[in-house]
């Protein structure tokens, strides 16, 4: 991912849910012409939140373990 602006041509539209209980927070946007412009998105607003972000697709390439 670079640093260079993600190019979005449809508006954006998104819903908000928090858990009550946790305040765990799900975010749902959508609106994205590309599933690349939709990764690319979602890795730069969560950098930018200081979140610690791994696609889904990279989780099944790290090393695994059993204990």
């Amino acid at each position: 991912m670079t640093d260079k602006l993600i190019e979005v041509e449809d508006k954006l539209q998104s819903l908000v849910f928090i858990d009550e209980e946790t305040n765990a927070i799900v975010i749902h946007v959508y609106g994205f012409s590309e599933r690349q412009i939709a990764l690319d998105f979602a890795a730069k607003m969560l950098k930018k939140a200081g979140v610690n972000y791994t696609p889904l697709e990279d989780l099944f390439n790290l090393p695994q373990t059993l204990n």
